[in-house]
C-alpha cells in the first residue's frame, strides 16, 4: 500500500494521510546564506552534478554497474555516467522518528529520499505492517508516536545506525561538514545514537566545534527549524571525495608527505578480524602468499587515523579484503595499485556485487583491480575463498 494511503495518526485528536514528497519537489534555489538561515525549503548546492570517467576495464573483469551508488547510466541525451548534485535544504516544522528513519515535514509529507531508498524502504515497512496466510495478506497502519521532544533548531548529521560503519560515517556523513560550516557554530548535530571514538576523532580533525545532541531512538523529536543535505552520499561523487581528501590532508600533513616520497615498494595487504560478518576461508594460504611477496600485514581494528592515513598513504600496491577499511583509499597515492578481494554476493538476498570501493577508485582514477571469490556458505557467517593463481596473476600483470 503506498505510503499515501495510510492514514497516521500525528496526535489524539488530529489524524491526518501522509504524502511522499522528494526534497527535488520541495527545494527552493536561494543561494544567499542569510535567505538559507531564516526561508523554509530554501536551498543551495553543496556538491554539483559530476562526470564519472570509467576507466577500460581489464579483459577479465566484467565493468560492475554502480546502481546503489547513485550514478546515473548514460542516455542518448547525456551519454556520460553522472552522479547529481548535493543540496542543502533548510525545513520548518519537522519531525524526525530515527527508529524507523522517518522525516516529516509540515506533519504532513515523508521525505522519500531521506537516507536513500534504504532508509525510505525501512519507513514504508514499518509504517505498513504485513502478515501472509496463505495467499492471504493482511496489512495494518501503524500509528507514529506524538513528539514527545521540542527543539528549536538542528543540523540533520548522523541520524542513521548504519553510521558506525566507518564507509558510511566517511562517505555519507563527512561531507555534510561543508555544510556545517555554512552555519552558526551553535546549532548542535543531530545523531541517533552516541558517536563513536573514530566519529570523534574525525570532528576533532576536521576543527567542528558544534554541540552533538543525540535523540532518543524510540521517540519522535520536532525541530521548529532543521537543515539537512542529500544527495548521492555513497562514495563516488568526485567533488565531496575531493573534500575528504583536501581536509584530511589538511588535518594530517604525513599523507602530503609520504605522497612526496619516491616510489620505495611498499606493499600491504589489509585483511578483516574474524569477529566481522564476513570470513575469507583461506586467507592463511592468501597471506602466507603475499608476505612472501614482500607485503606487510594489518588489520585497522583499534589504531588511531593518523596511523592509519600513515599506511595507506605510504603504500604503492594495496591488496585488501572487502570491508569498510576500503574507504581510506582516500589517503593513497594516485599511482597506487590496488586489487580488491570480493565475495561473488554480500549476503544471500543480495542480486548485485558490493560495488563500492570500485566506484570509488574510478572516481578518484586509482588503478583498481578486483577478484570475485566464490561463497562457500551464507550463515552463521558469509565464507568465500579466492583463487590464489588468479591473485598471483594480476599481481604480476
Amino acid at each position: 500500500m503506498p505510503l499515501s494511503k495510510i492514514s497516521i495518526e500525528f496526535s489524539k485528536n488530529n489524524q491526518k494521510s501522509l504524502k511522499v514528497i522528494s526534497i527535488g519537489k520541495l527545494k527552493q534555489d536561494l543561494p544567499e546564506i542569510d535567505q538559507f538561515l531564516t526561508k523554509d525549503r530554501a536551498s543551495f548546492c553543496l556538491f554539483p552534478d559530476a562526470p564519472i570517467v570509467l576507466a577500460p576495464p581489464p579483459s577479465d573483469n566484467e565493468i560492475i554497474w554502480g546502481g546503489a551508488m547513485g550514478i546515473q547510466a548514460p542516455t542518448i541525451d547525456n551519454p556520460e555516467l553522472i552522479n547529481p548534485a548535493v543540496f542543502a535544504i533548510h525545513l520548518q516544522n519537522v519531525e524526525v522518528f530515527p527508529k524507523t528513519r522517518l522525516l516529516i515535514y509540515d506533519h504532513e509529507f515523508v521525505i522519500s529520499d531521506y537516507l536513500g531508498e534504504g532508509g525510505y524502504e525501512v519507513a514504508r515497512k514499518w509504517l505498513n505492517k504485513q502478515w501472509s496466510i496463505g495467499p492471504i495478506t493482511l496489512s495494518r497502519a501503524k500509528v507514529i508516536p506524538p513528539a514527545t521532544h521540542h527543539y528549536e533548531i538542528g543540523i540533520d548529521f548522523s541520524t542513521d545506525l548504519g553510521d558506525g560503519n566507518v564507509f558510511h560515517w566517511t562517505t555519507r556523513v563527512l561531507p555534510k561538514i561543508k555544510l556545517v560550516r555554512e552555519l552558526p557554530s551553535y546549532i548542535p548535530l543531530i545523531f541517533c545514537q552516541d558517536p563513536t571514538p573514530i566519529q570523534l576523532e574525525t570532528l576533532r580533525l576536521f576543527e567542528v566545534m558544534n554541540p552533538i545532541l543525540v535523540l532518543e531512538l524510540g521517540s519522535v523529536s520536532r525541530f521548529e527549524r532543521y537543515f539537512l543535505a542529500e544527495g548521492p552520499w555513497a562514495g563516488a561523487h568526485l567533488p565531496q571525495l575531493d573534500f575528504l581528501r583536501e581536509n584530511f590532508q589538511k588535518a594530517l600533513p604525513l599523507i602530503s608527505e609520504n605522497h612526496s616520497r619516491g616510489q620505495n615498494c611498499r606493499k600491504i595487504f589489509i585483511y578483516r578480524e574474524d569477529k566481522w560478518t564476513r570470513h575469507l576461508s583461506n586467507r592463511n594460504e592468501i597471506k602466507k602468499y603475499l608476505v612472501d611477496q614482500g607485503y606487510e600485514t594489518h588489520s585497522f581494528d583499534n589504531i588511531s587515523l593518523q596511523e592509519t592515513a600513515d599506511i595507506f598513504s605510504a603504500a604503492d600496491e594495496i591488496v585488501f579484503e572487502h570491508g569498510a577499511a576500503g574507504v581510506w583509499l582516500l589517503f593513497a597515492k594516485p599511482s597506487v595499485k590496488v586489487i580488491e578481494l570480493l565475495p561473488e554476493r554480500n549476503h544471500i538476498t543480495s542480486k548485485t556485487i558490493a560495488d563500492f570501493f570500485y566506484w570509488q577508485a574510478q572516481a578518484l582514477q586509482l588503478n583498481h583491480r578486483y577478484i570475485l571469490g566464490q561463497v562457500e556458505k551464507f550463515k552463521p557467517k558469509l565464507q568465500y575463498s579466492i583463487d590464489l593463481n588468479q591473485l598471483k596473476q594480476l599481481l604480476h600483470s
